[in-house]
């Protein structure tokens, strides 16, 4: 038999005798997870297994459908008749779904219609939606959200950034805020869209991400803000209508202060689009460099987000008190201040509440009871850069080195040096590092920062270069590379 009809056919009688296997299977068997409880327990399993189901049954439809033609017509015209008659009727009902079920979807769409069209982007020219109940106070009447200035904004988005840089945005989820329409729409990466990626990786993180993204709009302290981008290497800062609804327009006015210098700081912002509602920024690269912002819990100035609740959903609990945990690292560290562990954490607690000075001073003691502890220093340094304290953060970053003369720490005190703008001593570390450890490819960038500082166009190009062909396609800062090789060689 297995000769006669021949492995064509054989691999169509597998396909379909799998698709309909894993298609019984989902009926009996489904894997337990988050809508465990609810009336959807199922909606996952026959999603995911369906799709698998739907496809091997096609290509199994698809090889056998010309052989079991070409038998009908072996068998004589009313066979053949009779045949095409019934696959006329199985035709009928397979086109019962997108007959149907289309009209269904598209009526759930925006009621606003742009016609026939390829571009998946015309939707946003003529696109209003209302911002769900949840997020309005009761009795209010939800604002009306016009996509077409995010449309406008999106295009120029597409049409003008080179590579991937992360684009903060909302983290509102996605199905009735459309928190996360620029990322959808571009592919650009941002910090976080908590609403599937809490349902598939450790939920604590993704909230930690949530709560960041929140206290970076949210926040009247520049500086908090700053450390914030610096920690997840933000490169666009995208305000819109969605996120001023959502986080308020006190916070957004400090995107604009960053745009001017002062007699404290640099400009870290440039503002590069702007139309009727949206603006966006550019993050200069030197906010990479600030000390990167402690995780912790979030302020008490900037409440959660109101989520959407249903019967089957517990509400979000309230974020715990720490008083008594502070009260009780000070008292600690009050009684041992050489501890390195407790005083390493009261630091960051202090840093976290701005109170900077307070982590340094903690620091300052524990640092010099404990001269091989590299964390403690780097910390230390970290926060006395911010403080612009670049003296004792030089001291504090040299003593990390004479501990550990790692190309990791070299290139660390390097990065310090650059941000206090010592480019000489920024220049001995790098290079330091990398007659360490050759294979190292941060100091290579830096070199190409610092020279392109110094106003070294060709050696910043030559240490670009480098960075490019020794760090992969996947590196971490390829592409402040290749624009900073843009920026030296136009």
């Amino acid at each position: 038999l297995s000769r006669r009809i021949g492995p064509p056919a054989w691999f169509a009688v597998w396909l379909a005798v799998v698709g309909w296997t894993v298609s019984l299977l989902f009926e009996l068997i489904y894997v337990r997870d988050h809508l465990q409880g609810g009336e959807w327990y199922r909606m996952n399993t026959v999603f995911k297994f369906g799709l698998q189901a739907w496809v091997l049954l096609a290509l199994g439809a698809a090889l056998a459908l010309p052989r079991v033609w070409r038998a009908l017509r072996r068998k004589g015209p009313i066979v053949q008749a009779a045949g095409a008659a019934l696959l006329s009727v199985l035709l009928a009902l397979s086109l019962a779904y997108p007959l149907i079920g289309t009209p269904s979807r598209v009526a759930l769409r925006f009621p606003e219609t742009t016609g026939p069209t390829l571009d998946g982007l015309a939707f946003l020219e003529r696109a209003t939606f209302p911002m769900p109940s949840y997020m309005t106070p009761e009795g209010t009447i939800p604002p009306q959200i016009e996509l077409k200035h995010d449309g406008e904004a999106i295009r120029w988005l597409l049409a003008n950034l080179r590579g991937t840089p992360v684009v903060l945005q909302s983290s509102l989820e996605f199905y009735r805020a459309y928190g996360v329409r620029v990322a959808a729409n571009t592919g650009f990466p941002t910090i976080v869209s908590p609403l599937h990626e809490s349902e598939q990786r450790p939920g604590d993180l993704v909230g930690e991400r949530d709560r960041d993204v929140q206290r970076i709009y949210t926040t009247l302290d520049e500086q908090e803000a700053l450390r914030l981008l610096s920690r997840y290497r933000v490169g666009y800062v995208y305000v819109g209508p969605i996120e001023r609804f959502a986080y308020g327009e006190d916070g957004a006015a400090k995107w604009d202060r960053l745009t001017q210098p002062t007699s404290a700081r640099p400009a870290y912002l440039e503002q590069v689009y702007r139309n009727e509602q949206v603006s966006i920024y550019k993050v200069d690269e030197r906010v990479w460099m600030l000390p990167k912002l402690p995780p912790g819990e979030p302020p008490l100035s900037a409440g959660p987000r109101p989520q959407p609740q249903s019967d089957d959903v517990a509400p979000e609990a309230a974020p715990p008190d720490t008083t008594v945990d502070l009260a009780d690292l000070e008292r600690r560290v009050a009684e041992n201040p050489t501890a390195a562990g407790t005083a390493f954490e009261l630091a960051q607690r202090y840093w976290h509440a701005g109170r900077a000075d307070e982590a340094a001073a903690v620091l300052a003691v524990a640092a010099q009871a404990n001269p091989r502890d590299v964390g403690l220093h780097h910390l230390w340094s970290d926060i006395l850069l911010d403080l612009r304290r670049y003296d004792e953060a030089e001291e504090a970053l040299r003593r990390a080195v004479t501990a550990d003369p790692s190309a990791g720490n070299w290139n660390k005190l390097g990065v310090g040096m650059l941000q206090a703008d010592r480019l000489d001593k920024a220049e001995i570390a790098f290079l330091q590092a990398l007659a360490i450890n050759p294979s190292e490819t941060e100091p290579i960038l830096r070199l190409g920062q610092l020279y392109e500082r110094r106003g070294e166009r060709e050696r910043a190009a030559e240490q670009y270069r480098r960075y490019l062909e020794v760090a992969g396609a996947d590196a971490d800062y390829r592409i402040e590379a290749e624009d900073g090789l843009a920026r030296v060689t136009q």
